[in-house]
Parts: structure tokens; sequence; C-alpha cells
């Protein structure tokens, strides 16, 4: 089997994910199986979340080009709008985790 056909063959994923999951069970407790589960189910939901984010950026992007002129820069501005919407929330995100880790440290003193 080539490499290639790994990456589109879905029933080779989901025998992979059994064998794996098996072979976990095998070596973790309950407590540990959970903890691992939550921690490849939250990587899951970035990862479909940053594809979905990313599939209507490129879906505005594709439709603006395939519009006439005028509706190309209405929509290429509302893109850049909604980048920047993006960018001031990870920026109010990254002080807002600025501020947790400030507390947790007075609460670990």
């Amino acid at each position: 089997m080539k490499y290639d056909s790994f990456l589109y063959n879905s029933n080779t994923y989901t025998l992979a994910a059994l064998v794996i999951g098996y072979i976990l069970i095998q070596e973790l407790s309950v407590n540990d199986q959970n903890a691992v589960g939550n921690w490849l189910m939250t990587i899951g939901q970035i990862l479909d979340g940053n594809a979905a984010i990313a599939q209507a950026i490129q879906n505005r992007i594709k439709a603006s080009e395939n519009s006439d002129e005028s509706n190309n820069n209405t929509s290429s501005e509302a893109i850049i709008n909604c980048l920047k919407e993006d960018k001031k929330t990870i920026n109010e995100l990254k002080e807002m985790i600025k501020k947790i880790e400030k507390r947790l440290d007075e609460l670990s003193r």
C-alpha cells in the first residue's frame, strides 16, 4: 500500500484508531483513559473548528473571485473586516489568559 492511499482511505484511519484505542485500553487506568480521551477530543475540536473557519474564509474568497468587480471589492472588504475582528478577539483572549495566569500565580503563593 502506498503512503498516498493511506491519506485517502477512511477504512485505514478507522482501523488505526481501533488498534490504538484497544492498545490504550490495555495500558491505561480508567482515569488515564478518560484524561487521554478528553485530550484527544479537544485536539479534534480545535482541528475541526480551525478547518471550518478556514473553509468559510476560502469560500468567501472564491465567491469574491467569481463575482463582478463591484461585488469583489465588497466581499474582500468583508473578509478583511472578519479577519480584523478575529485578530481583535485573539488579542482579547490573550489578555484574559494573562489575567488568569497572574491570578493563578497569586493563588499558588
